[in-house]
């Protein structure tokens, strides 16, 4: 299947096939196959779809894709920052997989949005963005 067809079909009906194609676009990402340009194309696609999902098992997906695309990318943080809008509504794994992605675009920038949530009331989320605040250092 090529990136384009990929992602079209995040926008399928069916939570089954967003969540296949998240998958196969994070594979894409993990082996390093797509250039710069076309890397954050499929990231922006994948937060738009992260950001606006309402399924955990697609929203988590779309999140693991994203954080593949660090394997071989540096992603810019305009890229990735619309994720913080959705962190109110997802659970501390979830919150965790955005935490670590804000920190791997290795943008200054992003240290306010991490301090806030290191002062989290949940243990765990302030776990994550002291491991991500870490990851700047």
């Amino acid at each position: 299947m090529t990136v384009d067809a990929l992602l079209v079909q995040l926008g399928a009906a069916s939570p089954l096939e967003r969540d296949d194609a998240a998958a196969w676009l994070g594979d894409m990402l993990r082996a390093g196959v797509l250039d710069q340009e076309t890397a954050e194309r499929v990231v922006a696609a994948l937060v738009a779809l992260a950001v606006g999902e309402r399924d955990r098992v697609v929203t988590e997906q779309a999140l693991y894709s994203i954080g593949e695309a660090f394997v071989h990318r540096l992603i810019p943080l305009r890229v990735v920052e619309p994720l913080v809008d959705r962190m109110p509504t997802l659970d501390n794994e979830l919150a965790g997989y955005v935490l670590n992605t804000l920190a791997c675009t290795r943008d200054l920038a992003v240290r306010p949005v991490l301090a806030r949530f290191a002062a989290d009331p949940d243990p765990t989320v302030r776990q994550h963005a002291v491991e991500a605040i870490a990851e700047l250092d």
